[in-house]
């Protein structure tokens, strides 16, 4: 059969905007980038021999998660500490929640936003937003950018340090 189905893999993350999910896939020349709403889906492909950058860098979005899931925390337990009976086991319960919620975040790792930069564009990669899953993704997709790509021809040679040209002989 001359036209074999292309076989994709998916890449580790998977992003949620609002009512939006990306996932992101491994094709034999391209990334193929999956955006889904609904019943609507909507495909974005970058080749290999265009990507210029993958750009992965921290923001704050882990940290204030990690505040709000403090507060909430701190908050129910003393909740729990001025009551007693039923309402400290309530509260306690509620607390537990917290907590579970908060060492689930701290484990993930932490956010990332990562850019995908070609020629034309900068994409959001909104399915890889953590560290661990970023790197991951980029140890996958490196070689097949490397091997997509030209190879730079090294830098011509200069002179050791500036203003010990000698003049050419005659």
């Amino acid at each position: 059969m001359a036209d074999e189905a292309l076989r994709y893999k998916k890449l580790p993350g998977i992003g949620r905007r609002f009512i939006e999910y990306h996932r992101l896939f491994v094709g034999p020349d391209h990334l193929l980038q999956v955006s889904s709403m609904f019943v609507h889906e909507t495909y974005k492909r970058f080749y290999y021999h265009d990507i210029q950058a993958v750009i992965i860098r921290q923001n704050n979005k882990g940290n204030v998660t990690t505040a709000i899931q403090s507060f909430f925390l701190l908050f129910f337990l003393s909740l729990a500490l001025a009551t007693d009976g039923a309402a400290r086991a309530a509260m306690l319960i509620v607390s537990s929640f917290f907590v579970i919620a908060l060492l689930v975040h701290l484990l993930l790792g932490k956010t990332v936003s990562t850019h995908l930069r070609t020629a034309v564009q900068l994409e959001p990669l909104h399915s890889l937003h953590r560290l661990p899953q970023a790197r991951r993704a980029l140890r996958r997709i490196q070689p097949m950018i490397d091997a997509a790509q030209p190879q730079a021809a090294p830098p011509p040679e200069s002179p050791a340090t500036p203003g010990t040209e000698s003049a050419p002989s005659l």
